[in-house]
């Protein structure tokens, strides 16, 4: 998983939330800006927000990313927040 850093993205705190449980889950994430040939090489790419969660990104304008379906990192990422939410909420 790539992420800008911080001071190059708004950090919120959905973000933040996700950081922190990937981190207990030992996914992977490299925190640096992604090159935009990485972006059309991707396997899978995801946003994340307060309001939708994670939310799956098929296409970059025309081009496809991935398969242009829902990957299974993202499926991860989507269901660690899910099962986490309740954390941050009581």
């Amino acid at each position: 998983i790539i992420t800008a850093p911080s001071e190059r993205v708004l950090a919120g705190t959905t973000r933040a939330i996700l950081l922190q449980l990937m981190g207990e889950a030992r996914l992977p994430v490299q925190l640096r800006c992604p090159r935009l040939d990485e972006i059309t090489q991707a396997s899978e790419a995801f946003i994340t927000g307060s309001i939708k969660g994670v939310v799956p990104v098929v296409a970059v304008g025309e081009l496809p990313v991935g398969s242009g379906a829902v990957g299974p990192v993202t499926a991860r990422v989507a269901e660690l927040l899910r099962d986490n939410l309740i954390r941050w909420t009581e």
